[in-house]
């Protein structure tokens, strides 16, 4: 309902100033940036080291590109490296919400 909507607003715009600002600071008070690194996109790169506390691992290694094409032809061209199953995206955008309506 509305009170469900009006929370996932207030955290958008929280989201919204953390990117405009380049960094946040986590619940231990360390800062931490938001920037890619100079030459991320189209690259594999490893999590910073002030990423925060690490997980258990579930799988031997991860890997998260960035790149500038669009969802599906970026999971055709994955997949085609490294097997169906192994692929994950994140899309947030459907027919009738750009961006799958995150920020209204």
């Amino acid at each position: 309902g509305a009170a469900v909507r009006d929370k996932l607003a207030r955290i958008a715009a929280e989201n919204g100033r953390l990117v405009e600002a380049g960094r946040y600071t986590d619940a231990a008070g360390q800062e931490h940036s938001l920037a890619l690194p100079r030459g991320a996109v189209n690259r594999a790169i490893a999590a910073p080291a002030s990423a925060g506390r690490p997980l258990p691992p579930r799988h031997g290694s991860t890997r998260v590109c960035v790149a500038r094409v669009d969802t599906a032809t970026a999971l055709r061209r994955m997949t085609a490296r490294v097997g169906a199953g192994r692929v994950a995206a994140l899309n947030f955008a459907n027919a009738h919400h750009a961006g799958g309506g995150y920020l209204t």
